[in-house]
């Protein structure tokens, strides 16, 4: 159930949380607010529908409740505005280092599989979690 409709102002509060949620140590840019806006005022309303102003409000974890949602609903509204900010924000000098990681040790690279499999599994189950409770969609 959706709380309100939806509003540029609402769209800057989503850009802004779902940044910091992804970047929190990085400024975001203007000019990814501006095209962010713009995405969503043109967004097809298709597939189950998000309630973002409870995920704003409540400060729930958007990328383990994206994570569920692509996972049992894959035409949802989150994950579409998760791929743009990150589709917007890739292309830029200043988050390089962000998007690409060079490390070549193979024992590393292990560590970082197990790790991040281990951290998927939590992140599907919190976010499970929050969509009930929440009533997110």
């Amino acid at each position: 159930m959706l709380s309100g409709p939806m509003t540029q102002d609402n769209f800057l509060k989503e850009i802004e949380y779902i940044f910091e949620s992804l970047f929190a140590d990085k400024k975001l840019p203007e000019e990814v607010k501006n095209q962010y806006i713009k995405f969503c005022s043109e967004l097809p309303v298709d597939g189950p529908q998000v309630d973002m102003n409870m995920i704003v409000k409540h400060r729930l974890d958007v990328e383990a409740i994206e994570f569920y949602l692509r996972i049992k609903f894959r035409n949802n509204v989150l994950t579409k505005k998760i791929h743009a900010v990150l589709y917007l924000v890739e292309v830029r000098g200043e988050f390089f280092d962000e998007f690409h990681v060079e490390k070549n040790s193979l024992i590393s690279g292990f560590f970082s599989l197990v790790f991040y499999t281990v951290r998927s599994i939590y992140k599907f189950f919190k976010g499970k979690i929050q969509v009930k409770f929440y009533g997110i969609i």
